[in-house]
């Protein structure tokens, strides 16, 4: 059985345009998620798809963006549907695992997402480093200069608590610690 699964995001075909579609592929269940954008990662519908399929069936897209809201996503749910004995196809991009090209991108999709995640590791590292070297500090910044930093050793030293240094510095006891201790 074919079954279709519908889900309104901004800049996609209507919903009516996507049943139309799916329908025209076979379909004869919908399952639809019209979610606000703060409540798109539930999705309910898609679990009510997945909840109502039976070994051999097909879940049925107009588009794979559909799916899923990211590649780690749709690496779950794409892993789920192998495991369940359940094929895919979204129309407008080409994919049916029921044939061997399909079969292909159920085995590929793990490794494009190790990929897309490692680049994308590899693209946050570079832009650290060439930030760094263009003299940018990142993380948080301090919270006491080098000289509060040597004041607040030699007030210590004169007797003054932490309790009173933290007060005065506006910073909390942990830090005055960490001050004494660094």
């Amino acid at each position: 059985m074919l079954i279709g699964y519908i889900r309104h995001a901004d800049n996609e075909t209507s919903l009516d345009n996507q049943k139309q579609q799916l329908a025209n592929a076979g379909c004869t269940k919908f399952f639809d998620d019209v979610l606000p954008l703060s409540r798109r990662r539930s999705q309910p519908g898609l679990k009510q798809a997945l909840a109502a399929t039976r070994h051999g069936d097909v879940l049925v897209v107009t588009r794979l963006s559909t799916l899923s809201y990211s590649l780690k996503h749709l690496t779950k749910v794409m892993a789920q549907l192998q495991s369940e004995g359940l094929g895919f196809i979204a129309l407008e991009d080409g994919i049916d695992t029921r044939d061997p090209g399909g079969k292909a991108y159920f085995q590929l999709l793990p490794v494009l997402t190790a990929f897309h995640r490692e680049s994308a590791s590899e693209r946050s590292r570079c832009s650290v480093a060439k930030a760094r070297a263009g003299g940018a500090d990142h993380g948080r910044p301090p919270k006491l200069t080098t000289e509060q930093k040597r004041e607040i050793v030699r007030r210590l030293k004169k007797g003054d608590t932490q309790a009173r240094l933290a007060l005065d510095f506006g910073v909390s006891r942990a830090t005055i610690s960490r001050v004494q201790t660094g």
